[in-house]
This record gives structure tokens, sequence and C-alpha cells, in this order.
């Protein structure tokens, strides 16, 4: 197993530290802590300098163009993204709308 360096943003004592154990110690118990692992001391050094926003949640979503078939997003289901028809509404199956609206938001 390779070695990790974390970077505490948010918790008891922010900072990097090169052990589990260390880290543990700052976030465990601690409300909403911000910490993450980093494979070498460099990077963890500098993303403690740079914010957690930058390195927590953001992952590159793939774009998603109609009428492609995104293989990067499909993991146990097979789907198509398909033009969508004037006068049609477009819903995905997690029941949020193309303006990311439920049927909850909507005032029918």
């Amino acid at each position: 197993m390779s070695k990790k360096f974390y970077t505490v943003w948010v918790g008891r004592t922010p900072g990097v530290f090169d052990s589990w154990a260390e880290t543990e110690k700052s976030v465990k118990g601690y409300p909403d802590a911000k910490f993450k692992s980093f494979k070498t001391h460099d990077l963890a050094l500098g993303a403690s300098t740079e914010g957690y926003e930058k390195h927590i949640g953001n992952k590159p979503q793939p774009e998603i163009q109609p009428g492609v078939v995104n293989t990067a997003t499909v993991k146990a289901v097979n789907y198509q993204v398909h033009e969508q028809e004037p006068g049609h509404e477009l819903v995905y199956t997690d029941g949020v709308d193309q303006h990311g609206l439920s049927a909850d938001d909507k005032p029918f």
C-alpha cells in the first residue's frame, strides 16, 4: 500500500498530516470536517492553501450531447440522450426536468 498524505481544511487541527491516525484525531466527530488524501506531501501542502472547494466534490462532469450515447456516464443502465421535440417536456429518470425542477417544484 502506498503512502498517503492528508489535508485537513476544517477540523480540530487544520493542516497536512502523514498518517491516518493523526488525521482521524483532527476530524473524527468534528462537525462538517473537510479533509482529503493525496499521493504526495507536495500535493497535500498545495491543496491546503487552495481551500477545500477546489478539491472536494468537484469531479468534472462529462459533456452530454443530444443524440449521442455518453458511455462515460453509463453504469448499470444503458440509455441514450435524444433531441427534445418541440412541445414535449424532457424528464430524466431522477424525476427532474431539463431545468432542474421536480414535480414538487412546478406550479400545476
